[in-house]
């Protein structure tokens, strides 16, 4: 017959009070390790920056992003909707496509924010930038004035905002060229008692919003693209060259694009892109910006 265990409950108590002990008392790595969590977990608005060098961060850290409200199910469901509508090009002509994005325009006014940060439906505002007339740019672009540090280092919205700079880029030599500059903003882009706006105005006032962040988004995983595009079009450069495109688009980047009109296609020939005196100012500004501060090594990171 089995023995009779007669001690065993005394050990079983002594092991359970050392146990008990043992998890009151975690050893240094995992007490970081919950440290860390708490510091992370009290502030979920705060974006992780990853790829970056720990002076970087100290240097410029991350900012605090704004909620700019999220769509309901019925928009996300429309909006999905405009996106594979332009996506496969389904009109019968060109007057229907051409109201048909002045349809969705208005519908996505007040929401460019909310569809730009948006993960399903980013890519309609991309469809729309590139479909956009000049004075449908300018208004997404005073939609987004005041808010671009955080778009431009957002997952999904830097993407809109890159294609909204090349897009925009050839209506500032539009303009310059332009008898009346008016005139190039379109036939009912400016009603009578309303301000007019250049383009060129907008690109200096989103660089004037950038001033004082610019070691920030050069190091950030998706505000440095943002940034080579505001480099190529301040500079004149190509937008359409082989060189420009291995600059502005990575491997991973997917191709947002209409049937019959791919994405790399900019608008006008900018082989002669002239760019006003003002750009080249600002372009020195924002290289000199970029590098103040940093050594050989931050620079390299």
């Amino acid at each position: 017959m089995p023995q009779e265990n007669k001690k065993r409950g005394r050990r079983m108590k002594r092991k359970h009070d050392e146990d008990e002990e043992h998890d009151q008392t975690p050893t240094g790595e995992e007490s970081s390790k919950r440290q860390k969590a708490t510091d992370e977990s009290a502030n979920p608005n705060l974006t992780p920056l990853r790829g970056r060098d720990d002076s970087l961060d100290a240097a410029y850290p991350a900012l605090d992003r704004p909620f700019f409200g999220m769509l309901d199910a019925a928009e996300q469901e429309n909006f999905k909707l405009a996106d594979e509508t332009l996506g496969n090009n389904d009109f019968e002509s060109a007057e229907e496509r051409e109201l048909f994005l002045s349809e969705v325009h208005a519908s996505a006014e007040g929401k460019e924010l909310k569809i730009a940060q948006s993960q399903s439906c980013s890519r309609l505002m991309e469809r729309l930038i590139q479909n956009s007339t000049a004075a449908q740019l300018k208004k997404l672009f005073q939609a987004f004035s005041g808010n671009f540090i955080h778009l431009i280092s957002h997952r999904f919205a830097s993407h809109c905002c890159e294609e909204l700079f090349l897009r925009a880029a050839p209506v500032v030599t539009e303009e310059l060229r332009a008898a009346h500059p008016k005139s190039a903003a379109g036939k009912a882009s400016q009603a009578d008692d309303e301000i007019y706006v250049s383009m060129e105005n907008l690109f200096l006032h989103t660089l004037a919003e950038l001033e004082g962040s610019i070691g920030y988004l050069l190091t950030d995983q998706f505000g440095s693209h943002a940034l080579r595009v505001l480099l190529l079009v301040l500079s004149g450069e190509s937008l359409n060259s082989e060189a420009s495109k291995h600059l502005l688009q990575s491997k991973r980047k997917e191709g947002v694009s209409s049937k019959g009109r791919p994405s790399s296609a900019i608008i006008s020939d900018d082989k002669s892109r002239a760019v006003p005196k003002s750009y080249s100012d600002s372009l020195e500004k924002l290289i000199v910006e970029s590098v103040a501060g940093l050594d050989t090594d931050k620079l390299r990171a």
